[in-house]
């Protein structure tokens, strides 16, 4: 069983969208990222939940899970707000510039 691989999320599971930081330890790298699917849970991220970025997948199949500290940063109550939140979060550190950005 591939632990990386989201689990289904039926389509009558409350949907928590939430905004996220994640860090590579020995690096100080980050990744900041948001979940908004049916079903998503803050509960889960780094459990069932580990990221969309193919660099930190990368990095958690080489090192494994314990090389990165992770954080709920925000909880959401729909879609958009959630969106919008991280869009700005992003522009503000500009993340395509940004060194210390995974993103």
């Amino acid at each position: 069983m591939d632990i990386y691989k989201n689990t289904y999320y039926p389509k009558n599971a409350e949907t928590r969208p939430y905004c996220y930081l994640v860090k590579h330890k020995s690096s100080g790298l980050v990744y900041y990222g948001s979940r908004y699917c049916s079903g998503a849970n803050p509960d889960l991220l780094f459990i069932d939940y580990f990221t969309s970025s193919r660099l930190v997948r990368t990095i958690l199949e080489k090192e494994g899970i314990e090389a990165f500290d992770f954080e709920v940063r925000k909880v959401f109550k729909d879609k958009k707000s959630c969106v919008q939140w991280e869009a700005r979060v992003l522009k503000h550190f500009d993340v395509e510039n940004n060194p210390l950005f995974l993103n």
